[in-house]
C-alpha cells in the first residue's frame, strides 16, 4: 500500500484528516484485501494484458471514444464520498475505455477529432501495442494534417 510505504519512509503518522474521503475509503478497503486476493487480481491484470497484446499482433491500433459521455457537471464526482461504490458510480460510465490501458500499460493517445454541438472537443482514443508510441505519434500527425485542431477553441475559451 503506497500510503503505508510513504508513511514508513517519512516517519509520518497516517491521519484520516490528510486525505480526501474517497482516498481514505479506498485505503481502508484495500487493507481488507488478502494476499491471495491481491495475487489473483495481479494475475487477472496479466491475463488482460496478454489478451490486448494478442489483439495488437493483428492490428496496429484500437479505436475507442475517450469518454463515454459529454463532459459531466462539476460536482458529479464527490471526492469526499466515503461509499466507494457510490463515488465510482458516475465514473464507471463516464470513463469506460481508458482503464484498460491504465491497467495494461498500453500506450494510448486521445485526439480531438470531433466537436460537439456546444463546441467542445470530443476525444477519440487510439491504443497501440506495448512500446509502440511511435505509431500513435505518426497517426496523430497524419490526422492533424487531415483535420487540423490546433486553432479550434470552445466558445467558453473566449
Amino acid at each position: 500500500m503506497q500510503i503505508d510505504a510513504v508513511a514508513m519512509m517519512t516517519g509520518r503518522e497516517i491521519r484520516e484528516a490528510d486525505f480526501e474521503g474517497l482516498t481514505w475509503s479506498l485505503y481502508q478497503q484495500g487493507k481488507q484485501i488478502t494476499g491471495a486476493q491481491y495475487l489473483l487480481s495481479l494475475a487477472m491484470l496479466q491475463i488482460a494484458g496478454r489478451a490486448v497484446g494478442q489483439f495488437h499482433e493483428h492490428y496496429d491500433a484500437w479505436l475507442a471514444p475517450t469518454l463515454g459521455a459529454p463532459p459531466i457537471a462539476i460536482g458529479t464526482i464527490d471526492i469526499e464520498e466515503r461509499d466507494v461504490t457510490k463515488a465510482f458510480g458516475p465514473i464507471i460510465d463516464y470513463v469506460p475505455f481508458t482503464p484498460l490501458q491504465n491497467a495494461t500499460g498500453q500506450p494510448a493517445i486521445s485526439l480531438p477529432l470531433h466537436w460537439s454541438a456546444d463546441g467542445l472537443p470530443v476525444g477519440v482514443m487510439f491504443t497501440a501495442k506495448l512500446g509502440d508510441e511511435a505509431t500513435l505519434l505518426r497517426l496523430a500527425g497524419q490526422l492533424e494534417l487531415a483535420r487540423p485542431w490546433k486553432d479550434k477553441r470552445p466558445a467558453i475559451w473566449d
